[in-house]
């Protein structure tokens, strides 16, 4: 079944922290979210690889969790998909007051059904709950802040703005995760506060 939230998988966030996300046997609650600051605002980069940036509007990050995501057998094949119930609960929980979403476009050799099916299904969460939503192209933020499409350089950028949130960009495949916060940092100095 798509989306049971028994068959959504644990957030791994940051070095060795994780966040169980779906409520149910072993799970734990949604991450504590400090909201007396400011509302806070959630940075998506789409794709079973991305990730969802939680930040407050000063640009601090509260949390940044890959994209949740679950496996299906799809003919003879395992797949990954997102997993919707875990991307719910996560903005819910942290009562989110804004969703920033990149505007994603297929590359050549990307799967366009799969990419516009989470693309798709992160829009309608955002509409279920209620929450604004912007969408952002990526080569408007990327020129915004100097970048192309070279992950390391959306590292080194994230490293860069969030030296203290380093160890969460600390490996290659954690682009998704610098991304979705580069997403957040130019929806917030670049965009209508929402």
């Amino acid at each position: 079944m798509y989306g049971r939230m028994s068959d959504c998988v644990d957030l791994v966030v940051g070095a060795g922290e994780r966040v169980l996300v779906s409520p149910g046997k072993d799970r734990a609650h949604p991450p504590v979210c400090d909201q007396k600051a400011s509302p806070l605002i959630a940075s998506i980069d789409p794709g079973v690889k991305g990730a969802i940036a939680i930040m407050r509007q000063d640009g601090s990050i509260v949390t940044i969790a890959d994209m949740p995501s679950v496996k299906q057998k799809i003919g003879k094949t395992m797949r990954t998909r997102i997993c919707p119930a875990d991307i719910a609960n996560l903005l819910a929980g942290c009562s989110v007051s804004h969703v920033y979403v990149e505007q994603v476009h297929t590359m050549p050799g990307q799967n366009g059904f799969v990419l516009g099916e989470t693309f798709g299904v992160i829009q309608g969460i955002a509409a279920a709950l209620q929450i604004p939503m912007t969408l952002i192209s990526p080569v408007k933020w990327k020129k915004a802040l100097g970048l192309n499409g070279d992950k390391g350089a959306s590292i080194a950028r994230a490293k860069m703005l969030w030296p203290g949130e380093a160890a969460r960009f600390a490996r290659m495949r954690d682009d998704g995760r610098a991304e979705s916060a580069l997403i957040g940092h130019y929806a917030l100095k670049s965009l209508p506060v929402a």
